[in-house]
């Protein structure tokens, strides 16, 4: 949750008046008016109690951010706060998959989770809009990582049937609906974060004592024992006419050692980013794809942290996303595949013209 925060944690506010009269002008004039005016109490419509609201960001007041921003044209620090964390995903992302093959899967997984609830309750105290632009840089860095470590833990602790559904089905869409609800239930965008942190931490025991590291991982650093028990978890979630025998499972690791001691032995690398560019075949591949991930995920959080331009509800729509997740993800098979990447690209399509709709703000707070 915590990477989509900001779609309510900067959710969009209007100045209307100050000390219970209306100014009818436009809002740049009406910032000029405050430059000028004593106002002790400002009049904001809002759906969601967001930053911008209690830190008044409406008109930028001067601060040392501020004027570093303006050099580069950057007018709103909401705004900045996200760029700022999308910033710090691509930096975890790039880190963290890399201190997985060092340090497993698991203990990565578990720092990052434990390091983000960490942060994000830091946030949820900032005494000021500066504060919490910054503290967003240290959370992207944190969701980038568990966007490419949590990941690769699952896929490589549940068997080859699960992987495909889990990582489409029961990861993102979840979490929109129950942002929505946190959200709406909590109004504040303080409580809402630390509701989030209690989710985080339930994920965090859950890994802790839960969860073993993952079978490839130790199998590569020829821990037997313990890859034996990862593959014993795995084999848990097969069907009774599909499970290995104990038996079984010991030849299965010992020929994976095997394999693994031949490799080291033929002086086989480690290998890192820069690899992915070895090849001009390999280095045209990974740019394609990185392109292509690049785009979707620009559409896709282009949409995400401007819900507030769409008719409707903030509310509706952020759970409305994680549904419609939910059907497209669960189309994702060897038969449908193609026909749900054809069907999601039109959407988006149809999506990126719809979001020229602007909807009214019901709420009227003082």
């Amino acid at each position: 949750m915590a990477q989509v925060f900001n779609i309510f944690g900067t959710a969009h506010a209007s100045l209307l008046g100050c000390d219970g009269s209306h100014f009818n002008g436009t809002q740049q004039e009406f910032c000029d008016m405050l430059r000028v005016a004593d106002c002790d109490k400002p009049m904001f419509e809002y759906e969601f109690y967001s930053t911008n609201v209690e830190f008044q960001d409406i008109c930028s007041p001067t601060t040392l951010l501020d004027d570093l921003l303006s050099k580069f044209g950057v007018k709103s620090k909401a705004r900045f706060s996200t760029t700022l964390q999308m910033i710090g995903v691509i930096v975890g992302s790039a880190i963290a998959g890399q201190l997985s093959d060092l340090y497993g899967r698991k203990k990565i997984t578990l720092l990052l989770l434990v390091c983000m609830v960490a942060f994000s309750t830091l946030s949820s105290f900032a005494p000021s809009m500066d504060f919490y632009v910054c503290m967003r840089f240290f959370i992207g860095v944190f969701c980038g990582g568990l966007t490419t470590v949590g990941t690769i833990l699952v896929v490589e602790s549940l068997p080859a049937k699960h992987r495909l559904w889990m990582c489409t089905v029961v990861t993102w869409a979840p979490n929109y609906i129950l942002f929505a609800i946190f959200a709406y239930f909590t109004g504040h965008w303080r409580i809402l974060a630390r509701a989030c942190n209690v989710v985080t931490t339930l994920a965090a025991l859950l890994l802790a004592f839960g969860i073993p590291e993952s079978p490839k991982f130790l199998i590569q650093k020829h821990r037997k024992s313990e890859a034996v028990r990862a593959l014993v978890y795995v084999n848990s979630f097969r069907r009774d006419s599909g499970k290995f025998s104990e038996d079984e499972i010991d030849d299965v690791v010992d020929k994976a050692l095997a394999m693994t001691g031949e490799a080291e032995r033929q002086g086989k690398k480690k290998y890192t980013f820069v690899h992915l560019y070895a090849t001009k075949s390999l280095a045209i591949r990974t740019i394609v794809l990185s392109f292509g991930m690049f785009s979707v995920s620009y559409i896709t959080y282009g949409l995400i942290f401007n819900l507030h331009v769409i008719a409707g509800s903030l509310y509706w729509n952020t759970a409305f996303s994680g549904v419609l997740r939910w059907v497209v993800g669960s189309l994702v098979s060897s038969t449908y595949r193609s026909l749900s990447f054809t069907f999601t690209a039109l959407l988006n399509f149809e999506k990126g013209k719809f979001v020229e709709c602007r909807k009214p703000i019901k709420s009227l707070v003082t």
